[in-house]
């Protein structure tokens, strides 16, 4: 799946935990949307102590929202 011009694609998480398996080892559905930079295999900061808002890039905060809106009203359809 695209937004626009960015490309969105599913992968795997290799390594780490997510609080999605939270959500699963309960027996509920869930997904995690993540974004790795480019070429990457993790996410700087990603459950470290760096892990606050200042290291937050704010265009990507905008594009996981409209991706999660165009997913959310293509479930819905």
């Amino acid at each position: 799946r695209a937004v626009g011009d960015d490309k969105i694609v599913g992968m795997p998480i290799k390594s780490g935990y997510s609080e999605t398996a939270i959500v699963i080892g309960r027996g509920f559905k869930g997904i995690t949307i993540m974004a790795f930079p480019e070429g990457a295999d993790d996410i700087p900061h990603w459950h470290q102590v760096s892990d606050r808002i200042a290291n937050i890039q704010p265009e990507t905060v905008d594009k996981a929202f409209h991706y999660v809106a165009a997913l959310a009203r293509e479930l819905d359809s």
